[in-house]
């Protein structure tokens, strides 16, 4: 399909030291914050997705997104829900 272009993606997230403003947390923010946990874990997420050319100078791009490690960044010891369990990412790019 002309103007369509597939996304396949990789993101490391690798937490050098924790904040301990949150004692015996795990949960961060990953891309988007901080939020100072005392032990934060890596996260490696795979996404797959597409970019369309919408015109000669804009590109909207969609993609799902899924952390593929077997960590529980939950926040709270003991629970078994995760935060960051998957997520979509949505773009658009306009140039001149």
């Amino acid at each position: 399909m002309p103007g369509i272009f597939p996304l396949i993606e990789a993101n490391l997230f690798v937490p050098l030291d924790g904040g301990n403003q949150i004692p015996g947390s795990n949960l961060t923010g990953v891309d988007i914050l901080d939020i100072g946990a005392s032990d934060p874990e890596e996260i490696l997420t795979l996404a797959v997705g597409a970019r369309a050319r919408l015109s000669d100078n804009i590109l909207f791009g969609a993609a799902f997104e899924k952390n593929v490690l077997s960590n529980n960044i939950t926040g709270t010891s003991g629970t078994e829900a995760s935060v960051w369990g998957w997520r979509i990412t949505t773009d658009l790019t306009i140039h001149f």
